[in-house]
């Protein structure tokens, strides 16, 4: 019989969604019909660029949209949280950074004074977010969100050019910091 690790890594699946408009009147509609008001930079990377650009246009500022967090099964950034993406990517490197650094990290949402941290608390990763706590296990928990912002930023990149390389080189700096993290607590 082989001896369980603790903690178990947790498995965190991030998406991240462009606005079709440039702002949402009422958010229980983008809560209700996610569809027809977001365009995945996974599935449809193109659709979400015309969006981008079409936001570019109407209002000079483009990248408003929504990014999915589910850890480990349940949804936890709520659909009325739709943030400015690009921002928002930049305050979880951020917060990342200074977790592998202190211990804790933080960051904000754009345009609203709810924001995120990540704390460490013993084997744990405590991810707050709006008030609410998830406990996580910390190196899978981090990979997953590098894994996200990589996803943002490699389509900003390829679809919208508006993503300077060194934040591309700044996530792997960062991966690599996790894998030697990883490989270390895999030794003992």
């Amino acid at each position: 019989m082989t001896e369980a690790k603790w903690p178990v890594p947790s498995q965190l699946n991030v998406e991240t969604f462009v606005l079709h408009e440039t702002t949402i009147v009422d958010p229980g509609e983008l809560t209700d019909h996610p569809a027809t008001h977001l365009a995945s930079i996974a599935s449809e990377p193109h659709e979400a660029a015309h969006c981008w650009h079409h936001q570019q246009r109407a209002s000079k500022f483009a990248g408003e949209g929504w990014i999915s967090l589910k850890l480990n099964g349940q949804h936890i950034m709520p659909r009325e949280a739709w943030t400015h993406l690009a921002l928002f990517w930049k305050s979880m490197l951020d917060a990342v950074e200074s977790y592998l650094d202190t211990g804790t990290g933080r960051g904000d949402f754009s345009e609203e004074t709810a924001g995120f941290s990540l704390t460490r608390s013993g084997q744990l990763l405590i991810f707050e977010l709006r008030g609410q706590r998830y406990p996580a296990e910390p190196l899978s928990f981090l990979h997953g969100l590098l894994r996200g912002a990589n996803q943002f930023y490699r389509w900003a990149h390829e679809y919208v050019g508006t993503v300077p390389a060194s934040s591309l080189d700044r996530i792997t700096q960062l991966q690599a910091r996790l894998a030697a993290l990883t490989a270390a607590r895999n030794s003992r």
